[in-house]
């Protein structure tokens, strides 16, 4: 295991697939209340959601004193109800906290580790904030990049998004709703889907579900921003010639 100090990149990570959308988690299955403790982590009001889902995607937290924490995520489909999309863990032990994430539409599990002196609550609260800030803002409003085009009178709208040095994002929309997208990522340690990626730049690519339909490990020499523009330019092409 690698120690890692804490910095917002881990985590936003964690946060980016969950929402991009993100084994069963243990414990995080059946809250004791007489152990746990529940609080509202929040919600934000998603302008672009997954297809065939409403705007809002909520959190619902548990907490066990300073070093246990698990956070439950729902999106809320058009015909009604809610549906868990993300499972995320974190436990503190000696200084290093240890996140396991298990997302629901991509199928992905995740688990990465971080040095700090902060509680989970503390690290958490502070980040959902910066995510329910970001995820608030449009995508036309904060993506870096924007294209339009037109294939067999179906409107597409491409949003490219550089969320910090580490990470950027794809959105591409068909007719205003999702129709697939990318990250591409840096990964200084990550054990993913039952693989360890370490000091790698990492590509994952979505369909209109959410479901994870490629991966690819780069090179850190290979810069973030060459491997966003030749996967977008694949990807426009592919629909442009369908």
């Amino acid at each position: 295991m690698k120690k890692l100090k804490f910095n917002k990149k881990i985590l936003i990570v964690f946060l980016l697939l969950s929402v991009f959308a993100v084994g069963t988690m243990g414990f995080a299955d059946t809250v004791e209340a007489a152990k746990w403790k529940k609080y509202d982590s929040g919600k934000y009001a998603d302008e672009y959601p997954v297809a065939g889902y409403k705007k809002v995607i909520s959190y619902q937290s548990y907490t066990k004193g300073n070093n246990n924490l698990y956070v439950d995520t729902f999106a809320y489909p058009k015909t009604g109800g809610k549906k868990l999309i993300d499972k995320t863990v974190f436990t503190k032990k000696n200084n290093i906290i240890k996140i396991t994430s298990k997302n629901y539409f991509s199928n992905e599990t995740m688990t990465g580790y971080f040095q700090t002196k902060l509680s989970v609550k503390k690290i958490y609260k502070d980040n959902m904030k910066v995510q329910i800030k970001d995820n608030s803002i449009p995508p036309e409003k904060k993506a870096f990049e924007k294209q339009s085009f037109t294939v067999n009178n179906d409107t597409y709208k491409v949003y490219g998004i550089k969320w910090d040095d580490y990470t950027i994002s794809a959105y591409i929309y068909k007719n205003n709703v999702e129709y697939c997208g990318f990250g591409v990522y840096y990964v200084g340690y990550l054990e993913w889907n039952k693989k360890i990626i370490n000091n790698k730049n990492v590509y994952r690519e979505y369909n209109q579900k959410r479901k994870l339909v490629a991966s690819e490990n780069f090179s850190p020499s290979q810069s973030l921003l060459s491997i966003y523009q030749n996967k977008i330019n694949i990807l426009i092409n592919k629909i442009k010639s369908a």
